[in-house]
């Protein structure tokens, strides 16, 4: 009513005098100030309904991982976002440069990070922060129970009180988002989407950035944000809290990594069936190191390529090669080899 007000007055007045029409005007009036660009989701809100949106711009990667990543659900007890009766994990971007090379997407980076960043990750998100307590980084490799304590959903329409409310120790460099609404160092909410890429229709993006001091990922795990909500906030079908709403498989330029499902014995070398993104893969090794099912190994990548950094849409996300990739008997972060 108030903006109608103010067009009206506006527009003149009309007065009629003989045969003629004559307008008399008042000073313009002064405007509303437009909008704020990005909505205020730091402020409570009663009911987020976020888990009614699908951002069909975005890939879900449940279906690229079959039953993959079915081990890390189950040791941490976290699940997959529900929306609308699907289990989903929405595609993360990301960037890893190599020694002494340049990004290839410097939008990834929070401003104030320039200098100290090796990487970038950018979630996909979309619950309203004001009914947020905590975000939370679960990675597949590296994140044990006792770093990540998670409760049930219990078919429950809201999300669940906590034994021990705001006190539950998670990760310290782990840790994005507190329930004092303030984003750790080198992270952004409600950050622009990098340019490169799918753009989300209805959904926002948070982007971290890593430096040496966050000890994530191992190359080739999946890294997810969890997110537990305020208990009592609606969210849907969820099946677990934190449940994990986005993540990626994570590569560097010269490393991926992959589950030990079978030794196949060779007269020349043993070869080894890996669980890598969804696919069974038969792999070759760089030496005579013995491996066991389900130890984790890491798998040295084409060291001829020529990019300055990994992404998340290069062709060698999604494509093993065979001929070229080897297991290796390396490990990174102090992670064992049990997968």
């Amino acid at each position: 009513m108030e903006d109608l007000e103010i067009f009206l007055d506006t527009l003149g007045e009309w007065s009629e005098t003989d045969d003629e029409m004559t307008e008399t005007t008042h000073p313009p009036a002064a405007l509303p100030p437009p909008p704020p660009e990005k909505p205020d989701l730091y402020i409570p809100c009663p009911g987020p309904t976020w888990w009614l949106f699908k951002d069909g711009a975005i890939k879900n990667l449940i279906e690229t991982a079959k039953d993959s990543l079915d081990h890390m659900f189950e040791k941490l007890k976290a699940w997959p976002a529900r929306i609308r009766e699907a289990d989903i994990i929405f595609e993360a971007k990301y960037e890893f440069k190599a020694f002494q090379k340049e990004f290839r997407s410097p939008d990834g980076l929070v401003a104030d990070f320039r200098k100290e960043a090796l990487g970038w990750i950018e979630f996909l998100s979309g619950i309203p922060y004001g009914a947020i307590e905590m975000l939370v980084i679960a990675v597949e490799a590296g994140t044990e129970p006792k770093d990540f304590p998670a409760y049930p959903g219990n078919k429950a329409t809201t999300a669940p009180v906590p034994n021990e409310f705001f006190e539950e120790t998670y990760r310290e460099d782990r840790m994005v988002f507190n329930l004092l609404y303030l984003p750790e160092e080198g992270v952004e909410v409600m950050a622009e989407p990098v340019k490169d890429g799918a753009q989300p229709e209805f959904l926002w993006c948070l982007r971290i950035n890593l430096d040496e001091k966050r000890k994530y990922p191992y190359p080739g795990e999946f890294v997810a944000l969890g997110v537990r909500l305020f208990p009592g906030r609606a969210w849907g079908q969820q099946q677990s809290s934190p449940y994990l709403f986005s993540g990626n498989w994570m590569d560097t330029l010269y490393y991926t990594s992959g589950i030990v499902k079978e030794r196949v014995p060779k007269p020349d070398g043993d070869e080894y069936i890996v669980k890598w993104r969804g696919q069974e893969i038969t792999v070759k090794t760089t030496d005579y190191t013995k491996y066991k099912k389900n130890d984790r190994v890491t798998i040295i990548k084409d060291i001829k390529v020529k990019r300055p950094s990994q992404r998340w849409n290069d062709e060698d996300t999604e494509t093993f090669d065979e001929e070229e990739w080897l297991i290796a008997p390396i490990t990174f972060y102090g992670v064992g080899l049990e997968g």
